[in-house]
């Protein structure tokens, strides 16, 4: 038998609080990794398949002013094919005639 272990996907989302008294209560909703009591917010992960339940249930909360989910994972991080998209060339030559200019009418 082999032990086999899955990883389930994990979105963070950001709760800005009023009062950090009752924050005991969002470790039933997922892993809390950091609490900014100073400038009262704190950052947690939740399951990916859960996370539009599990967003509206802590909106509810009394003392949840506002809950954003990050949209890291939503964003394309492959940069490379996008840089090659862009020509430089032409954007030099138009800085190098206005330079030019420049130092004509100086």
């Amino acid at each position: 038998m082999e032990n086999v272990m899955s990883i389930n996907q994990r979105r963070l989302i950001a709760i800005y609080f009023y009062n950090p008294r009752f924050l005991k209560n969002l470790k039933r909703f997922g892993e809390v990794f950091y609490i900014s009591r100073k400038l009262k917010y704190a950052l947690m992960y939740v399951d990916e398949s859960d996370l539009d339940k599990i967003l509206s249930q802590i909106q509810k909360l009394h003392f949840v002013r506002e809950v954003e989910k990050s949209y890291r994972p939503d964003i394309e991080m492959n940069f490379a094919d996008r840089i090659g998209k862009f020509n430089f060339e032409e954007d030099d030559r138009e800085n190098q005639k206005v330079e030019l200019q420049l130092k004509i009418n100086e």
